[in-house]
């Protein structure tokens, strides 16, 4: 029984290891294609993420870690809170 134990809290740990997502810089800002959901990855600074936006999509949101800093959709005259 012990045996069964130890495998089972060893696949546990090994599971919540393989499926956890890789930690983020804090101090990159993702850019979000609000169109088609995709993630453009991290910008090293807001202008960066914003010029890319501009120049390629139609609606996105920008984050600063967990903090929303832009946010434009024409579809929409103010975001959701």
């Amino acid at each position: 029984m012990a045996m069964a134990n130890e495998r089972h809290t060893y696949a546990r740990e090994h599971l919540q290891w393989s499926f956890e997502a890789p930690a983020s810089k804090a101090s990159e800002y993702h850019l979000i294609d609000l169109t088609s959901g995709v993630s453009h990855g991290g910008f090293e600074a807001l202008s960066g993420a914003r010029q890319f936006a501009h120049e390629r999509l139609w609606a996105w949101d920008i984050f600063h870690g967990n903090l929303r800093v832009e946010y434009h959709d024409p579809r929409k005259t103010s975001p959701a809170v």
